[in-house]
């Protein structure tokens, strides 16, 4: 009986454990890390939403002034002109719970993306796709007929570029 209840309560702290923690695999080692949880936020909160349908992609994003426009936790809004309706969204690639540009260079010329921003949906066509370096980031001009939207991420293989897709507006 002793045995059981010492086996039961290994089971339970195992349990409690891996509700703090996840497991992973590294040189044929099982290790436990620290679970970084993503916040949930209330709905009135969110300001917009992209959805790329090729790389199941459907995530939100917050105002500019919100604290939770962040590129640590979400994608970030870094840019709105809402005259013209020039977009630009960042987010990191690569791995990790925040990395939700990590498929982008999957998408190729004419694929689609949808935004929804105040429950206005656009559909946007992509154009071009270019790595372009960090320094660059600050000069990057948009149409001046509005209706851009730019999503930029670090490039996996190129530490000092960034990945930059321009899209437009479908008509």
């Amino acid at each position: 009986m002793l045995r059981k209840i010492i086996f039961l309560s290994f089971l339970l702290g195992l349990a409690l454990s891996f509700q703090t923690k996840e497991i992973s695999i590294k040189e044929n080692k099982i290790e436990l890390q620290e679970k970084v949880s993503l916040p949930r936020f209330k709905k009135n909160e969110e300001y917009g939403r992209l959805k790329i349908n090729k790389i199941a992609l459907n995530r939100e994003f917050f105002p500019l002034k919100s604290k939770e426009n962040n590129i640590e936790k979400n994608i970030e809004l870094l840019h709105r002109d809402e005259k013209k309706k020039n977009t630009v969204l960042v987010a990191h690639s690569g791995k990790g719970y925040n990395a939700f540009f990590n498929d982008l260079d999957k998408l190729e010329k004419n694929d689609t993306v949808e935004l929804i921003i105040k429950k206005e949906r656009s559909t946007y066509r992509l154009i071009e796709t270019e790595l372009i370096k960090k320094e660059k980031i600050n000069s990057l001009k948009l149409d001046k007929n509005g209706h851009n939207l730019l999503l930029i991420t670090c490039d996996k293989s190129e530490k000092n570029k960034f990945l930059l897709l321009k899209l437009a507006l479908q008509k």
